[in-house]
């Protein structure tokens, strides 16, 4: 090997770039790796977090995980890049939108049980929402208030980029659960509505339990599309619209019965 490499000048010179190349990389990975167990906590509790906290760890950690992002982008030697602090953050933001997409799963969110109160299972449903809605919110402000700490800040290293999946992904379902927690509100108001107490009220139990179940009808297409949170897919709206519909009927109902 070393009667090669003395035999030939140009192979040792690009022996010696490789060799170069290669030690600057490993300089700079072993950096990143520094900086980046300094997060290893808050990404522990990002992979664990679950539904059976109701995703309460995953929100808790939010704020030191962003800070901690924030404190990688100013001293790190390697990690100041637009294209490395975007790839990262954007890898962090789909994990998020990821573990409220599981938490929420819009199939089975307003699907009812007979057996059970209605009030009941739409109180619950709009609790989801509300928490859902609060991560991916806490994330998206907290990714904009740092982004202008550090431009207040005067540093010439600025977060100039917009991360895919905070502008598209998580801005739109965070519209979607806007919608959502509208549609089961007024689901749960329609449905406490037309109780037992109105039926002794009414004496048309026969007319208020059809109501019931054309009530119920609304949340099929919920159960039987799947990925309502795509960013590309719009027919949720057509149902946005036709819920609203029926809370026209609820208002002409209460009307009429008030009459």
């Amino acid at each position: 090997m070393g009667k090669y490499l003395t035999d030939s000048p140009s192979t040792i010179i690009e022996f010696n770039t490789q060799m170069n190349e290669l030690t600057k990389l490993y300089g700079e990975a072993k950096d990143n790796v520094k900086f980046l167990q300094t997060l290893e906590r808050q990404f522990k509790n990002l992979n664990l977090a679950n539904a059976s906290d109701g995703l309460k760890g995953l929100e808790e950690t939010l704020p030191s995980l962003m800070n901690g992002l924030r404190l990688v982008w100013i001293i790190s030697r390697h990690y100041k890049t637009d294209d490395k602090m975007q790839t990262l953050i954007s890898t962090i933001s789909n994990e998020i939108a990821d573990k409220v997409e599981n938490y929420i799963k819009i199939p089975l969110l307003l699907k009812l049980n007979d057996e059970l109160p209605y009030k009941h299972q739409l109180e619950e449903a709009e609790a989801k929402i509300a928490q859902g809605h609060k991560i991916l919110l806490s994330w998206k402000t907290l990714y904009k208030n740092t982004k202008q700490q550090i431009e207040d800040d005067g540093g010439a290293d600025r977060w100039v980029f917009q991360p895919k999946p905070i502008v598209e992904r998580i801005t739109h379902m965070i519209d979607i659960l806007e919608n959502l927690e509208k549609i089961a509100g007024i689901l749960k108001k329609f449905l406490v509505f037309l109780d037992s107490n109105l039926k002794a009220v009414t004496n048309n139990s026969e007319g208020i339990d059809n109501l019931v179940k054309e009530v119920k009808t609304l949340v099929l297409p919920f159960e039987a599309s799947h990925n309502q949170f795509n960013v590309y897919k719009h027919d949720f709206f057509y149902i946005i619209h036709e819920i609203y519909l029926y809370s026209c009927i609820y208002i002409y109902t209460q009307n009429y019965i008030d009459k």
